[in-house]
């Protein structure tokens, strides 16, 4: 057992981390909720990444509006950056693809370096008046 300690200790940053994540410690990324997003506007969320990590899911949610799952039909995203790499095509896709709940949603796979950017813009093509949304990564 002090063999495996002492090798965790060569393996990890001072104190960050873990064993299983190469000493990485980042799980998830997060916007700030945008309530300005209103019927036919868009908005363009940017994370900035704090520590290295590898983007998993993308996930967009929508808060304080009654049947949050049909708004989403509403919103679609037409940019994902990573760095300066667009990774949507011309096409915008549907925001229900990246619902928390959404089976087979893409994993990104994308590594991302500390202080780089990743922005997502989302457009409601909806009638609504004003929503709450958030988008966020899960992260390797």
């Amino acid at each position: 057992m002090a063999d495996a300690l002492a090798l965790a200790d060569q393996m990890l940053p001072a104190g960050r981390g873990s064993i299983l994540r190469g000493g990485r410690s980042c799980i998830g990324l997060g916007s700030v909720v945008d309530a300005s997003l209103a019927a036919a506007g868009s908005n363009t969320f940017t994370i900035t990444i704090d520590e290295d990590c590898v983007l998993d899911r993308l996930f967009i949610s929508t808060s304080g509006v009654a049947g949050t799952n049909a708004i989403l039909d509403d919103l679609v995203v037409t940019d994902i950056k990573v760095g300066g790499d667009a990774l949507v095509s011309s096409n915008p896709i549907p925001a229900t693809m990246f619902a928390k709940d959404a089976v087979n949603s893409p994993k990104f796979g994308n590594p991302v370096s500390s202080d780089s950017k990743v922005s997502v813009t989302i457009v409601n093509n909806g009638s609504a008046a004003a929503l709450n949304v958030t988008v966020g990564f899960s992260a390797a």
